[in-house]
């Protein structure tokens, strides 16, 4: 029933709440679709990495902006705007509409990369 956008919302509110037993990670990480979780997981792995440089700003930021959401077919785009002490990074994260299993039809989240400053313009999905 929820959107991506409604997924990267979750998504981010729980990075952004987490705690020391990293509950608000755990969270995220449900919202991961089973292939993703394959190649990140289990949850202890996925939360290391989500302390890296790369993905800590999830962690930490102040503001979200959220991009309006592309979607084409079975797959969509999330940008997201994060600001963390006056600067801003951004992140697209993109999502597919589940075709089976317990997750049918439930958009999750495959994959998320950092927008780095040349793609800043482009938000569009090549599927």
């Amino acid at each position: 029933e929820l959107s991506p956008r409604e997924v990267v919302e979750l998504q981010l509110t729980a990075f952004r709440g987490n705690d020391e037993e990293d509950r608000g990670i755990e969270v995220a990480f449900r919202f991961a679709s089973p292939r993703n979780k394959r190649a990140t997981g289990p949850v202890e792995r996925f939360a290391r990495m989500m302390r890296t440089p790369p993905y800590r700003p999830m962690l930490i930021y102040e503001e979200v902006e959220y991009s309006e959401t592309v979607i084409q077919e079975r797959v969509a785009l999330q940008r997201v705007t994060l600001t963390i002490e006056g600067e801003t990074v951004q992140y697209d994260f993109y999502l597919t509409r589940q075709q089976s299993g317990n997750y049918e039809e439930c958009w999750m989240t495959e994959a998320v990369y950092i927008v780095r400053p040349d793609q800043e313009g482009s938000g569009s999905l090549n599927v």
